[in-house]
């Protein structure tokens, strides 16, 4: 992945979400923070952006659910790559990211190079 991209960060457990903002920016990466899939898809239909990176398992809509309402509003959600993250990896998590859109999953808490190596598989 190239610098300079810009991420819509959906996570919402706070501590959580400043850090993963925090050490993103300071990789050169553009980051746009929100708590919730709500506020996920919003931001989405607002800003452009080039990744979504959401915990799979939020409070309220799941962000399974995120990146099924990405996908279904067509144009570029059905284009951008979508990211997710969980603490709990379950081999179920696997196929239901696959039929939700998601194009890789990965398991926090997960390193920088980690992170840049599964965004520069999944955004070319």
């Amino acid at each position: 992945m190239a610098l300079h991209r810009s991420i819509l960060l959906v996570e919402d457990h706070l501590y959580i979400r400043r850090m993963l903002s925090e050490t993103l920016t300071l990789a050169l990466y553009e980051v746009t923070p929100v708590a919730t899939a709500a506020e996920a898809l919003a931001m989405f239909h607002m800003k452009s952006v080039d990744l979504v990176l959401t915990d799979l398992h939020l409070a309220g809509a799941s962000g399974f659910a995120l990146a099924l309402a990405i996908r279904r509003s067509g144009g570029k959600g059905a284009r951008v790559p979508i990211l997710g993250m969980t603490a709990d990896p379950l081999l179920e998590d696997e196929q239901r990211c696959g039929d939700a859109g998601f194009s890789a999953m990965i398991a926090k808490p997960f390193t920088l190079a980690t992170f840049i190596a599964a965004a520069e598989r999944i955004c070319g």
